[in-house]
């Protein structure tokens, strides 16, 4: 088998103790909890945060957060998930990652909307707004899926990266992405600063969650 053929054969990057990631998603659970709560009782510091960070007198800066604002949206986080799907299994003729990254994306976004729907959140005031909006606010779906989707890709594309930097490169790329996309849904006025910190810990947690459970069930007999 050549060095290619070894590097695809080899299994996705999956946490090495399982006792790590159960504590990881809890405390992520316990952001989210604290996130929302924030929400509910209005703390002055969701205000403060978001006025510090709303781009409404800085056309510049909003016309950035615009664009960044868009490589979080549906439209483009679901191609890319369905590119980058396709490609693996190309690549590789690995199936299985390519079924996990499908499925924690798509089933990630079905729950961050029904989080939205039961918890129904009002956004920040709607004269503020710098995009248009219809769902309510928390999590904040641009943050929660851009972690889910952008760290998935990274975790499956790693055996294709020739070492432990680059796919460490790889996943940090991903989780500073997901990072900028959430803080320009606060400087375009549609979130409150709780309501995209929310949707990281979800977004993290999730995955977390969906590639450890696809690593004990591929280790089964």
């Amino acid at each position: 088998m050549d060095s290619f053929s070894r590097l695809t054969d080899s299994r996705t990057v999956q946490p090495s103790k399982p006792f790590l990631v159960r504590w990881a998603v809890l405390g992520l659970a316990l952001i989210w909890v604290a996130a929302f709560m924030a929400g509910q009782v209005a703390t002055g510091w969701d205000h403060r945060l978001l006025s510090a960070l709303y781009a409404g007198h800085r056309p510049t800066v909003a016309q950035a957060a615009a664009l960044l604002t868009d490589l979080g949206g549906g439209p483009f986080l679901l191609g890319l998930t369905a590119l980058a799907a396709g490609g693996f299994w190309i690549l590789t003729r690995r199936l299985r990652p390519a079924l996990t990254l499908l499925g924690a994306t798509l089933a990630g976004r079905a729950f961050v909307e029904a989080q939205k729907w039961v918890l129904d959140r009002p956004r920040p005031a709607a004269e503020g707004h710098l995009v248009s909006v219809q769902s309510m606010s928390f999590p904040s779906g641009h943050a929660a899926n851009a972690t889910i989707t952008y760290l998935a890709i990274a975790l499956i594309a790693a055996p294709l990266l020739p070492s432990g930097r680059w796919r460490a490169t790889a996943v940090g790329a991903a989780l500073l992405l997901a990072a900028a996309i959430g803080v320009s849904r606060i400087r375009l006025g549609v979130h409150w600063p709780s309501d995209v910190y929310g949707g990281w810990a979800f977004g993290l947690a999730w995955t977390l969650a969906a590639f450890e459970i696809s690593r004990r069930s591929q280790d089964r007999p």
